[in-house]
C-alpha cells in the first residue's frame, strides 16, 4: 500500500510544483534529484544510482538518458561520476509536502470505504481496505481491471459536484499527464514541438469512435487526439503524423457491417450490448440502408486522410522483426486468459515490422498501435513482447492524448483540455463498459435458454426488451442513475431484476400519464392522442421484430436437431443396407436347396431300384410319394398358406440370419422407427 500511495502523492506535488510556475519539467525533475542528494547525503553519484532512488522514494521510473541529463545540470562530472555543485541549493523539497498530500488522500480514502460498505452493505475487514486503496490508487494512474472498478467510479460520479475532492483528483491526474510526457522521451529539452515522422495504425474500435458509432463521450476522446495531430501537421507545414489502419482491421469493419446487413434482412439477432452495430441497424429498413452507412464512414475516414495498409508487403522485407511465431504465441495462450491473442499479435508484428530497430524513443519509434482492445494492450506488454525499456508496441488513446499534450508544452493554464483529463470521463467509460459486459453475458444466457426451450416465447421476448433499456453509453452513466448502473453490474438474480424493473416502470408510466392527464390543457388532447398511437405502433413494430429474432433462433436450433437426427437415421440405414444385401445374396443361393434335394432322393430311388429290383423296391416308392403328397398339408397346419419349399426355406432362414446380421452391424430397428417418426413430426 505504501507503494501506490507514495506514488500518487508524488504526482499530485509533482502536478504542484508545475502549478507554482515550475514549467520547466526538466527544472521539476532537477528539484527532485536535488531532495535524493540532500536526503541521502550524498557526495557522489551516477545516473543509475539516482534512477533507482527516484524509483524508491516517489515511484517515478524515469529513463536513465533523462537521469542523466538532470545530473549535468545540477552536478559536475568526472570520470562517470557526478559531484553535487557547491553552488547548488540543496534542499530538502518534498518530504513535508508529500506526507501532507498523503494525508489529505487518507480523508478521501476513508470517504471511499464508507462508501462502499454502504453500497455493498458489508463491513469491509483490513484486507479488503487494503485492496480497496490499491485498487484506487491503480485507478487513478491509469492501471486497467482494477478489482473494485465499478465503485470507485461510481463513488467518483456521484462526488464529482465535491469541488476539494474533485481538485485533489484533478491534481493528481494531471500529474499522470505530466508524467506519461517524461517516459519513453529521449529529450525533454525538445518540448513544444513534433519533429519525426509518424503513423499512428488505429483498430476498429478507434475508427468507430471517430464516426461517432459508440457514442458521444468516446467521439469526443478521439477529437481531443485528432486536434492536436492536426496542430501538429499544421506547425510543421506536413503530414508529420499520419493515421492509418491495416488490411485486417479492414477487413474486420467488412465484416462488421455485413453482419449488421444480415440483421436488418431479419437473417441474424442484434445484440443489444454492442452498441456500435445497434447504432448502425438504427434506422435501417434494407440492408441498402447499411451499405449507405459504410460507404459514409469509408468516406468519412478518407476526408481526414484516414487511409489502408497493406501488412502484408511487409513480411518480403522486413522479416527479421517478426514476432508472430508459434512459440509466442503458445507462451501468450499460457499467461493470458483473454482470447483472440492470435488477431492482437498480428497486427502488433506489422508494428514491429515497420518500427524496425526503433524501440527507445517514442517519437523516433516511428509508428505505434492505437487500441481500444484490452486484449492487445495485454499482449502488447506481455515480457515476452516488451523488452525493458523499449517504447510498446500498442497504447490508448488517454495515453497518446497525454503524450501529444506534453510534447506540445501545452500546460494547464487554460480553459479547454481533453476529455480524458476528467477523471470522471474514465469513471464513465469504465462503468459503461461493466454494463455491457453483464448484458452482453445475459444475451447469451438467453440464446441458450432459447436453444433448450427453457422459457416461454414471452418471457424471453420481455428479457429481450428489457435489456435493450439497460445498456448506457459512457455519456448516458450520471450521478442520477448511478445506483441502477450498480445493480446492473452487479445482479445475482437476473428474472427478480427483471420484475422489479417491470414493476418500477410499469408504476412510472403510471404516475406519468396521471401526472400528463392533470397538467395539460383540453386543447392538447388530440396531440396526446397522435403521440400514443405513434408509440403503440412502435411499440407493435419492436415486438414484431423481437419475434423475428427468436423465430430466427427457434429454427435454428430446430435444424440444428433435425441434421443430428438425419446424421442418425442415414448412419443405420447404411449399415442395414450393408446388413439386407448379405441377407439378399445368401437367399438367392438357397432357392437351389429344394432341386438338389429332389434330385439327389430321385438318384437315390433309381439306384436302389436297379440295385435291388422294381419288386422289393416298389412298397417303397409309394410310401415316399404318399409322404410327397402330405407334405403340403404338414405345411398348411403350419400356419403356411401356400406350397412352395423354396418361399419356405427363404422365409425361415431370412428370419434367423437377418437378426444375426441386424446384431453384428449394430442395426436397431426400433431406435430406426423412432428416429423416423421424430423426424417427421419436426
Amino acid at each position: 500500500m505504501d507503494n501506490n500511495k507514495r506514488r500518487i502523492a508524488s504526482l499530485a506535488l509533482f502536478r504542484n510544483l508545475y502549478n507554482e510556475g515550475r514549467s520547466d519539467v526538466m527544472t521539476i525533475l532537477c528539484e527532485f534529484a536535488k531532495s535524493i542528494i540532500y536526503n541521502n547525503h550524498l557526495t557522489v553519484c551516477t545516473p543509475t544510482q539516482i534512477k533507482n532512488i527516484l524509483k524508491d522514494e516517489f515511484e517515478f521510473k524515469i529513463p536513465e538518458y533523462v537521469v542523466e541529463t538532470i545530473l549535468k545540470k545540477i552536478c559536475r562530472k568526472d570520470n562517470y561520476k557526478y559531484y553535487p555543485k557547491e553552488d547548488n541549493t540543496l534542499q530538502k523539497v518534498n518530504d513535508q509536502e508529500i506526507k501532507k498530500i498523503e494525508t489529505s488522500h487518507e480523508v478521501v480514502f476513508l470517504e471511499l470505504v464508507s462508501y462502499v460498505e454502504k453500497k455493498t452493505s458489508n463491513k469491509l475487514t483490513n484486507e479488503d481496505k487494503e485492496n480497496l486503496f490499491q485498487s484506487f490508487c491503480g485507478f487513478l494512474i491509469d492501471e486497467n481491471d482494477v478489482k473494485y472498478g465499478n465503485y470507485i467510479s461510481s463513488f467518483i460520479i456521484e462526488t464529482q459536484n465535491d469541488p476539494k475532492l474533485s481538485a485533489l483528483l484533478k491534481t493528481i491526474k494531471e500529474g499522470v499527464v505530466l508524467y506519461t510526457g517524461i517516459q519513453y522521451n529521449d529529450n525533454l529539452n525538445e518540448i513544444g514541438s513534433w519533429n519525426d515522422e509518424f503513423i499512428v495504425f488505429v483498430e476498429q474500435e478507434i475508427l468507430f469512435h471517430m464516426a461517432g458509432y459508440n457514442g458521444e463521450l468516446y467521439q469526443q476522446l478521439f477529437n481531443d487526439f485528432f486536434e492536436l495531430v492536426k496542430e501538429i501537421n499544421q506547425k510543421a507545414h506536413k503530414q508529420l503524423i499520419k493515421i492509418m489502419y491495416f488490411d485486417l482491421v479492414k477487413y474486420e469493419i467488412d465484416k462488421f457491417f455485413n453482419i449488421a446487413e444480415r440483421i436488418v434482412d431479419g437473417k441474424d439477432n442484434l445484440d443489444y450490448s454492442n452498441i456500435a452495430m445497434t447504432f448502425i441497424v438504427q434506422g435501417c429498413e434494407h440492408k441498402t440502408d447499411v451499405i449507405s452507412k459504410k460507404v459514409a464512414f469509408y468516406n468519412l475516414l478518407k476526408k481526414n486522410s484516414i487511409f489502408e495498409e497493406n501488412g502484408d508487403n511487409l513480411f518480403k522485407t522486413n522479416s527479421n522483426y517478426n514476432i508472430y511465431y508459434d512459440e509466442n504465441l503458445n507462451n501468450l495462450s499460457n499467461d493470458l486468459p483473454q482470447r483472440n491473442i492470435d488477431w492482437s499479435l498480428k497486427l502488433l508484428n506489422y508494428v514491429s515490422m515497420i518500427r524496425k530497430d526503433n524501440v527507445s524513443g517514442f517519437e523516433k519509434s516511428k509508428c505505434i498501435l492505437l487500441t481500444g482492445n484490452s486484449t492487445t494492450m495485454a499482449v502488447a506488454f506481455h515480457p515476452g513482447i516488451k523488452q525493458n525499456g523499449n517504447v510498446p508496441l500498442a497504447t490508448t488513446l488517454d495515453y497518446i492524448t497525454n503524450k501529444l499534450w506534453f510534447k506540445l508544452n501545452k500546460g494547464f493554464g487554460g480553459d479547454k483540455y481533453p476529455k480524458s483529463f476528467n477523471i470522471v470521463t474514465k469513471a464513465q467509460i469504465v462503468l459503461s463498459t461493466q454494463i455491457v459486459g453483464s448484458v452482453s453475458q445475459e444475451y447469451e444466457k438467453i440464446k441458450q435458454e432459447i436453444a433448450e426451450k427453457a422459457k416461454s416465447e414471452e418471457i424471453i421476448i420481455a428479457e429481450l426488451a428489457e435489456l435493450r433499456t439497460k445498456v448506457r453509453k459512457p455519456e448516458e452513466v450520471s450521478d442520477l442513475n448511478i445506483d441502477e448502473t450498480l445493480e446492473t453490474i452487479t445482479m445475482a438474480d437476473t428474472e427478480r431484476y427483471l420484475r422489479e424493473r417491470e414493476m418500477e416502470r410499469r408504476k412510472a408510466e403510471e404516475q406519468k400519464e396521471e401526472n400528463e392527464r392533470l397538467q395539460k390543457e383540453v386543447e392538447k388532447k388530440n396531440q396526446e392522442k397522435t403521440d400514443l398511437e405513434t408509440k403503440k405502433n412502435d411499440q407493435i413494430k419492436q415486438k414484431e421484430f423481437e419475434k423475428n429474432q427468436l423465430s430466427n433462433l427457434l429454427n435454428e436450433s430446430k435444424l440444428k436437431e433435425k441434421n443430428r437426427i438425419k446424421d442418425q437415421i442415414d448412419d443405420i440405414n447404411k449399415r442395414k443396407n450393408k446388413a439386407d444385401k448379405k441377407v439378399g445374396n445368401r437367399i438367392k443361393k438357397l432357392k437351389w436347396v429344394p432341386f438338389t434335394i429332389m434330385f439327389i432322393v430321385l438318384i437315390i430311388i433309381i439306384g436302389c431300384i436297379c440295385l435291388y429290383g422294381w419288386d422289393k423296391m416298389e412298397p417303397y416308392t409309394w410310401i415316399i410319394a404318399a409322404l410327397i403328397a402330405c407334405a403340403p398339408y404338414f405345411v398348411f397346419g403350419l400356419g403356411f398358406n401356400a406350397w412352395n419349399p423354396q418361399k419356405l426355406i427363404s422365409v425361415w432362414y431370412k428370419e434367423r440370419y437377418e437378426k444375426k446380421l441386424y446384431d453384428e452391424y449394430e442395426v436397431d430397428i426400433i431406435k430406426l422407427k423412432k428416429l423416423t417418426d421424430d423426424y417427421s413430426s419436426l
